[in-house]
Protein backbone atom coordinates (compact mmCIF):
# COMPACT_ATOMS: atom_id res chain seq x y z
CA UNK A 1 0.00 0.00 0.00
CA UNK A 2 3.25 2.20 1.00
CA UNK A 3 4.59 2.20 -2.44
CA UNK A 4 1.14 3.05 -4.08
CA UNK A 5 0.79 6.54 -2.22
CA UNK A 6 4.16 7.16 -2.82
CA UNK A 7 3.68 7.16 -6.93
CA UNK A 8 0.58 8.76 -6.68
CA UNK A 9 2.55 12.07 -4.47
CA UNK A 10 5.02 11.90 -7.80
CA UNK A 11 2.21 11.79 -9.99
CA UNK A 12 0.78 14.61 -8.07
CA UNK A 13 3.93 16.87 -8.18
CA UNK A 14 4.36 16.38 -12.08
CA UNK A 15 6.94 19.47 -13.15
CA UNK A 16 4.14 20.04 -15.76
CA UNK A 17 1.87 21.46 -13.67
CA UNK A 18 4.44 24.08 -12.46
CA UNK A 19 4.96 25.11 -16.12
CA UNK A 20 1.59 26.79 -15.88
CA UNK A 21 2.04 29.13 -12.81
CA UNK A 22 2.50 32.25 -13.56
CA UNK A 23 6.43 32.42 -12.23
CA UNK A 24 8.78 33.77 -14.30
CA UNK A 25 12.11 32.00 -13.99
CA UNK A 26 11.81 28.05 -14.50
CA UNK A 27 13.69 27.19 -11.93
CA UNK A 28 11.04 28.90 -9.25
CA UNK A 29 7.93 27.33 -10.98
CA UNK A 30 9.73 23.68 -10.21
CA UNK A 31 10.37 25.07 -6.87
CA UNK A 32 7.05 26.02 -5.93
CA UNK A 33 5.85 22.15 -7.23
CA UNK A 34 8.99 19.86 -5.95
CA UNK A 35 8.39 22.22 -2.20
CA UNK A 36 5.04 21.08 -0.91
CA UNK A 37 5.08 17.73 -2.52
CA UNK A 38 8.19 16.88 -0.80
CA UNK A 39 6.76 18.47 2.59
CA UNK A 40 3.73 16.31 1.34
CA UNK A 41 5.50 13.17 1.20
CA UNK A 42 7.57 13.59 4.62
CA UNK A 43 4.28 13.96 6.71
CA UNK A 44 3.45 10.70 5.43
CA UNK A 45 6.46 9.14 6.20
CA UNK A 46 6.07 10.58 9.75
CA UNK A 47 2.83 9.60 9.77
CA UNK A 48 3.85 6.30 9.22
CA UNK A 49 6.60 6.53 11.74
CA UNK A 50 3.51 6.63 14.37
CA UNK A 51 2.28 3.18 13.33
CA UNK A 52 5.68 1.47 13.44
CA UNK A 53 9.56 2.67 13.62
CA UNK A 54 11.33 3.87 10.90
CA UNK A 55 14.86 3.10 9.82
CA UNK A 56 17.34 5.49 10.85
CA UNK A 57 17.77 6.76 7.62
CA UNK A 58 14.71 7.05 6.42
CA UNK A 59 13.96 10.59 5.54
CA UNK A 60 17.37 10.89 3.92
CA UNK A 61 15.89 7.90 1.72
CA UNK A 62 12.76 9.74 0.84
CA UNK A 63 14.47 12.76 0.18
CA UNK A 64 16.99 11.38 -1.96
CA UNK A 65 14.70 9.21 -3.95
CA UNK A 66 11.95 11.79 -4.41
CA UNK A 67 14.44 14.33 -5.10
CA UNK A 68 16.29 11.98 -8.06
CA UNK A 69 12.35 11.49 -9.63
CA UNK A 70 11.80 14.68 -9.68
CA UNK A 71 14.77 16.00 -11.06
CA UNK A 72 14.48 13.43 -13.67
CA UNK A 73 11.05 14.44 -14.83
CA UNK A 74 11.68 18.18 -14.90
CA UNK A 75 14.43 17.63 -17.82
CA UNK A 76 12.32 15.56 -19.33
CA UNK A 77 9.58 17.93 -19.44
CA UNK A 78 12.17 20.72 -19.62
CA UNK A 79 13.50 19.18 -22.78
CA UNK A 80 9.72 18.48 -24.13
CA UNK A 81 8.69 21.79 -24.03
CA UNK A 82 11.53 23.30 -25.69
CA UNK A 83 11.41 20.36 -28.65
CA UNK A 84 7.41 21.51 -28.66
CA UNK A 85 8.45 25.33 -28.85
CA UNK A 86 11.06 24.70 -31.26
CA UNK A 87 8.82 22.74 -33.21
CA UNK A 88 6.26 25.27 -33.14
CA UNK A 89 8.73 27.81 -34.71
CA UNK A 90 9.67 25.90 -37.53
CA UNK A 91 6.01 25.55 -38.92
CA UNK A 92 5.73 29.59 -38.74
Amino acid sequence: MEPVIYIKTGEAAKPEYGMNLPVKPLVLRYMTAYIPSLLLVLAYVWSTGLQEPLAETAYRDIWINFTNLFVLLCIFNTAFYAYKKKKKTEKS
